[in-house]
């Protein structure tokens, strides 16, 4: 404050000269001398006054800019993310894999530009695997799947640049046992692949229950790398498209889908992201 007081004088004073006066000895005679007085803000007019409190106020409109430019600006990470998934079944062991291509804005300092401190698009595909006899398992992801996995590392900052660092980060076997561990991936399947509202949501950890016995889980493996970001667009894109294919109702369905979870609410999702695989 006292330093835009300083200011302020100072713009005030440029507009108001020094003044000279005589000061004269006792009873207005004897020795007399000449002094020049800078002006204080009691002798500037209220024209002046006014015309420099504008001054001001651009002064600290154009600053409050430049701090605001600053802080909104933000760090760009880009990398390429891969989940996969091994399940043994009664023919054998099967696997599928989905890649995701992430786009992230970090804001460090976030301000009233943002609403949040960070921006996240992507384009991928939800892991799907086809079990055999219309029994197919989906598998899709948050979007910050990969804060959750690398979790270790720290900040969010850490984190993001260790995705995209060279070497790569070592992939991370997930343990599917630990909730902890798979809370930012989501298994279910469709009873009947025709039907939208047959959704389900599969137990990773007793797959049996919904495909029947011999059903098992083994591994769950994700993996990221800094990679060159395809033109993602608008978030959120597909990759292959694979979804529609299998799903023909889904181009037309307009509406969310509700996952079930026992003991929480429902995991609502439109269609295009389950076309990508990642959900907020």
């Amino acid at each position: 404050m006292t330093a835009l007081v300083q200011i302020f004088e100072r713009i005030a004073f440029d507009h108001f000269a020094p003044h000279t006066r005589t000061i004269h000895g006792a009873n207005g005679f004897g020795p007399f001398r000449t002094v020049t007085q800078s002006p204080t803000l009691a002798h500037l007019p209220s024209d002046t006054l006014l015309s420099c409190f504008r001054r001001l106020s651009m002064l600290i409109c154009v600053m409050g800019l430049v701090l605001l430019l600053g802080a909104c600006k933000p760090i760009k990470f880009d990398w390429k993310q891969s989940l996969a998934i091994w399940v043994d079944t009664p023919s054998g062991t099967m696997t599928a894999v989905a890649d995701q291509f992430i786009a992230a804005k970090y804001y460090t300092r976030p301000v009233f530009a943002t609403t949040t401190t960070l921006e996240m698009e992507h384009r991928g595909d939800p892991v799907i695997l086809d079990l055999g006899g219309g029994n197919i398992l989906f598998v899709i992801q948050s979007k910050y799947a990969a804060l959750s996995v690398y979790r270790d590392m720290g900040s969010r900052r850490q984190i993001f640049e260790a995705l995209t660092a060279t070497p790569p980060t070592q992939p991370r076997i997930i343990d599917h046992t630990d909730p902890n561990a798979t809370r930012a991936f989501h298994f279910f399947r469709f009873k009947d692949l025709a039907d939208p509202s047959s959704i389900e949501r599969v137990d990773p950890n007793d797959l049996a229950a919904s495909f029947g016995p011999g059903f098992t889980l083994t591994k769950i493996l994700f993996s990221a790398r800094a990679d060159i970001t395809p033109d993602i667009g608008r978030a959120p894109e597909v990759l292959t498209g694979q979804v529609d294919k299998i799903l023909p109702w889904l181009a037309a369905h307009q509406t969310y889908l509700k996952l079930p979870r026992p003991g929480k609410p429902g995991l609502g999702f439109y269609p295009d992201d389950l076309r990508s695989g990642l959900i907020e």
